[in-house]
């Protein structure tokens, strides 16, 4: 007896197979068999199956849910939705659940739906799951929420609108427009172009708005436009010439031309010169200036002129020298240019005190005075054409009779450009000092001509520098002159195919003399050996007038722009502060005055500068004042977030900076505090002022009309950037949603009793902000009439057209109405009786002219017996 144990390898095969095992006693005796039958392999069906079936993301990006799919297969996913991410497992084999993912916001208030479709590999079978994203909340937001225009008609700025809502807008002004003015909730990111329908050639800006309303959303907001003034022509002020030189006579007697648009004055410190101011000093006048006496030194004596406007705001210097003793001679100018025809002419003058002569170095030039004394002025001839097609150049050099003293003038002909070549005009332009300054010059040249335009230096730019035909061209500086003394370059243009050259020269003015300091005020402490930095900016000879022995200078003198070191030299222990008043002073200028304060010493002291410091509206705005003391310990604090000081702790005096860390955006100036405290002393303060931003105070519309029932109403907005306004009415039958309010906002009108008086009724709403002027809104009611049998008769039998009109009315009754029984009114929107022209046509027909009356709304008042109609019309340009 005994057991035998059978395995088998796996049966792959979908049959079953059968074997046996034989079994067999010793020597043969007797053997049995055991068949053995394994199954075949059971195939499962493929599989493929999603759960769940329906998925929901929220509005917003990003939000995501998971599915998972069940399958005895390897499967892959799909979805047509460009918003929807899937991440699939790292296996797609057997069952695994699926991550999707919304790529971006649903900004629609409507759903939107997708679906994700999964199958095998083989594509036989499939299973889906269908994906909704939520709708976001209504909304409606413009921005930027200000736009600005610049000052030119037609001038273009854009802002956009996100809006999940059906839209509208309406502008506050008819200067300007906006595109789109309407749109549906399809378009969430909507661009609105602003365009300027006409030029604002007044200096101000001027402001209004656009207002969004979402329609039934109850959504609003306010788009500012801002167009820009037409800035006023600057004020200008120069004189020419800078220098002047007088004989050493008594009664020598040159002039200067002053060029300005402003009125002016002029002074001078000689007492040795005589200024003859014109009648006229408004605009550019010549001013004389005499020598009282003779300059008996053997040298020069000099002085200036000053010019400045009324308001001492610009200024300019003469300078005036007077011959001395000593021999001179000089001639002016160094270049004398004459155009290239013969009998051009140019002037130059001698200034001297000697006899002299004249010499002229070519034929093709003469001048009037050859020989003669002291100054006069010399008149240069060209004798002949010059076609030579360059420039010619020569001189007239001036000595006096031993030869000891000489100058020189050089004369330079332009020539005459052959025909088809190109000139240009004028042939000297000046520019002001200022970088950025211009001035123009024209090209002449054929329809088909080309030319090219090259400037000899680089300090000036070329609004074109080639071109066909005739063309303005203009030129710019690109760096300012610095120095006092003019400086001049040229420009060559040239025909491209004939290169015959013609020359424009161009001056730049030299920088106006100017002295400044920064700052006015210093504060040093008690102690000896306190000091403190002035700043001096500018560009002629300064010198420093300092009245006390108790303060030091590192320097009393400069030139051009410096600094000076101003020191205490001694202890102030008075126990009140001592102040000295420092004078910066310049030939031809006003003085700049520095006030210096030391605080006392010999008592504890401890003081603030100022009480108010106004800041600018922009962010980044600075302030100064000072902590006056001479103690240890103080500090400084701020109770609003906008502004930042520096530093705010400390010992002894020391100057404290007010940073504005925004800009103002309201309509109002706003206020802070900063507190100083230090031990032992009552608490003392700054107040802090920034300047508010231009006001924004407008309404739109300006009226409304709300219809005849109890609870009709109607809106308009309020759009402004101030932090109060005050909304009043005194009408019994209507009330304003809002008494009191700040910045933009939607007022509804609603009427409290229905108008059943026959007549459209009218009242105003006022809008304050003080001290701006009030915002007037006009309200007009229209009317209910009772209706009976006769009324609807009337009603049914009156006809008004065209409606609307261009002023001509037409008024007919049908059903037996006499027109000529009819009692007729007519009233405008703010209830004010009309005067009106009516012709009779027939017995039942007449005309109504209401031409020359103003566009807009209109109230025709008709009483036939006892029966009265109104109707409204609508009157157009």
């Amino acid at each position: 007896n005994g057991s035998s144990a059978i395995s088998a390898s796996q049966n792959t095969g979908t049959t079953d197979r059968v074997g046996f095992v034989v079994f067999a006693g010793n020597l043969g005796v007797a053997n049995d068999t055991v068949f053995v039958k394994q199954a075949a392999r059971v195939i499962q069906p493929p599989s493929l199956s999603v759960n769940p079936s329906n998925i929901s993301l929220t509005a917003a990006n990003g939000s995501s849910d998971i599915f998972t799919v069940n399958s005895t297969v390897q499967w892959q996913t799909s979805t047509p939705a460009a918003w929807l991410t899937i991440t699939n497992p790292t296996s797609t084999q057997d069952t695994n659940t699926v991550l999707i993912a919304a790529n971006s916001a649903n900004l629609l208030q409507t759903t939107r739906t997708s679906y994700v479709a999964v199958q095998d590999i083989g594509g036989t079978l499939f299973d889906t799951v269908f994906v909704t994203q939520l709708g976001s909340p209504a909304t409606l937001e413009v921005n930027p929420d200000t736009v600005i225009l610049n000052a030119a008609n037609g001038s273009v700025n854009s802002t956009t609108l996100t809006t999940n809502v059906n839209w509208t807008a309406s502008a506050g002004a008819s200067w300007f427009s906006g595109t789109p003015l309407s749109g549906a909730a399809t378009n969430n990111s909507v661009p609105i172009t602003i365009t300027a329908n006409s030029a604002n050639t007044n200096v101000m800006d001027r402001v209004s708005f656009l207002a969004f309303d979402g329609g039934g959303s109850s959504l609003v907001d306010t788009l500012v436009v801002i167009q820009r003034g037409t800035p006023a022509a600057p004020n200008t002020l120069s004189a020419t010439p800078k220098f002047i030189s007088l004989d050493r006579l008594a009664n020598s007697l040159d002039s200067f031309t002053v060029n300005s648009n402003v009125n002016w004055q002029v002074s001078s410190p000689a007492t040795w010169l005589t200024v003859n101011t014109p009648t006229s000093t408004m605009d550019t006048n010549k001013v004389e200036i005499v020598a009282n006496s003779a300059n008996t030194s053997p040298t020069i004596r000099s002085t200036f002129v000053a010019i400045q406007d009324v308001g001492a705001t610009l200024f300019d210097t003469v300078i005036v020298d007077q011959l001395g003793t000593l021999p001179d001679l000089t001639a002016n100018p160094d270049t004398v240019r004459l155009a290239g025809t013969i009998g051009s002419v140019g002037t130059g003058n001698i200034t001297s005190n000697l006899t002299w002569s004249v010499t002229s170095g070519a034929t093709w030039f003469s001048v009037n005075n050859t020989s003669g004394s002291n100054n006069s002025s010399l008149t240069f001839t060209a004798q002949s054409d010059n076609q030579s097609g360059a420039e010619r150049i020569s001189f007239a050099a001036v000595q006096n009779t031993t030869g000891s003293l000489t100058d020189t003038i050089v004369i330079v002909q332009d020539f005459i450009p052959s025909t088809g070549g190109v000139t240009t005009n004028p042939d000297t332009i000046r520019i002001q000092s200022a970088i950025g300054s211009s001035n123009t010059f024209m090209v002449n040249a054929g329809v088909v001509t080309s030319w090219t335009s090259n400037p000899n230096d680089n300090w000036i730019n070329l609004s074109s520098t080639s071109g066909i035909g005739t063309q303005v061209i203009t030129v710019t500086a690109n760096t300012a002159n610095t120095s006092t003394s003019e400086r001049i370059t040229f420009i060559v243009t040239s025909d491209v195919s004939l290169p015959i050259p013609d020359t424009v020269f161009v001056i730049q003015e030299g920088a106006q003399f100017n002295l400044s300091v920064n700052p006015n005020a210093i504060n040093l402490n008690f102690a000896s050996g306190s000091n403190d930095v002035v700043t001096v900016s500018s560009n002629v000879n300064w010198t420093v007038n300092n009245p006390v022995t108790w303060l030091s200078l590192s320097t009393a003198s400069g030139s051009n722009n410096g600094s000076v070191t101003i020191t205490a030299l001694t202890n102030n222990l008075t126990g009140t502060n001592r102040t000295a008043t420092l004078s910066f002073d310049a030939a031809g200028l006003p003085s700049q005055l520095v006030t210096v304060t030391q605080v006392g010493g010999s008592v504890q002291a401890f003081s603030l500068s100022l009480d108010t410091l106004l800041l600018s509206n922009p962010q980044g705005s600075t302030g100064t004042f000072s902590v006056l003391s001479n103690i240890s310990g103080w500090t400084l604090t701020e109770n609003t977030p906008w502004l930042l000081i520096n530093p705010t702790f400390g010992d002894n005096t020391a100057s404290i900076t007010a940073l504005a860390a925004s800009r103002n955006s309201f309509g109002t100036p706003r206020r802070a505090v900063i507190t100083a405290t230090a031990p032992g002393f009552p608490t003392d303060s700054v107040v802090v002022i920034q300047k508010e931003a231009t006001p924004l105070f407008q309404v739109a519309p300006n009226m409304i009309v709300i219809g005849s029932d109890s609870g009709d109403a109607m809106s308009f907005n309020i759009s402004s950037n101030l932090t109060a306004w005050e909304v009043s009415e005194n009408a019994t039958w209507m009330e304003a949603s809002v008494s009191l309010g700040s910045f933009t906002q939607r007022v509804m009108v609603t009427a409290t009793d229905s108008n059943t008086t026959g007549n459209v009724r009218t009242d105003t709403i006022t809008i304050s902000a003080p001290p701006l002027v009030p915002q007037i809104v006009s309200v007009t009611q229209d009317t209910i009439i009772p209706i009976g049998i006769k009324d609807q008769s009337l009603k049914q039998s009156i006809g008004i057209y065209p409606n609307p009109s261009f002023g001509i009315v037409h008024i007919e009754l049908s059903n037996g109405f006499d027109i000529n029984d009819a009692q007729i009114q007519v009233f405008d929107m703010m209830g004010k009786e009309v005067l009106i022209d009516l012709q009779n046509i027939s017995q039942n027909k007449l005309s109504l002219d209401l031409r020359g009356n103003a566009t807009g709304i209109y109230f025709i008042n008709l009483v036939v017996g006892d029966q009265r109609i109104t109707k409204k019309i609508t009157l157009l340009e």
